[in-house]
């Protein structure tokens, strides 16, 4: 596993207290321009920034901390319920927001998106579990473009009656 930076973690935690307790809800970006206003960071990334012989340093900090970000917003309570829930609302971004301050219509919103989500993730797994079946046939050395013009039809059929 990755060793990330305690010092990153507190950051981005602190930006995401900070923005919980000032807005009703928010985007990823709001927490990631809130770390990126830290002085000691700034001065860092410039100095990433100037460095490198074509690579780019800077760039490859900044997502890390996008993706320390992302997983400090999928953060589990003692129930393994995760403390945060993210939905659409027709923006760039999409809306996060404690789940526990989430009002019906919200909870209700969030729960329609991710049966939406489950319908499609179940289609795509039948359409997979077609496949597997017909490698097994052929044998371990097998991939799915040896099958893909036969299994791909009934792929289809399967979905158009379900």
């Amino acid at each position: 596993m990755a060793k990330t930076s305690p010092h990153l973690d507190r950051l981005i935690r602190s930006a995401l207290r900070d923005v919980e307790s000032s807005q009703g809800y928010w985007h990823k970006s709001d927490i990631a321009r809130r770390v990126y206003t830290n002085d000691a960071l700034k001065k860092k990334l410039s100095q990433l920034d100037g460095m490198g012989n074509g690579y780019n340093f800077g760039g490859l900090v900044r997502h890390q901390i996008d993706a320390m970000i992302g997983g400090v917003m999928q953060d589990r309570d003692a129930y393994r319920i995760r403390r945060y829930e993210c939905y659409s609302a027709g923006e760039r971004e999409r809306r996060w927001q404690p789940l526990q301050a989430m009002t019906t219509d919200v909870l209700r919103a969030v729960t329609r998106e991710t049966r939406t989500q489950e319908r499609v993730l179940k289609i795509k797994g039948s359409g997979y579990e077609m496949f597997l079946e017909a490698l097994e046939e052929l044998g371990p050395e097998a991939t799915v473009s040896d099958v893909y013009d036969d299994v791909a039809p009934r792929i289809m059929e399967a979905r158009a009656g379900s």
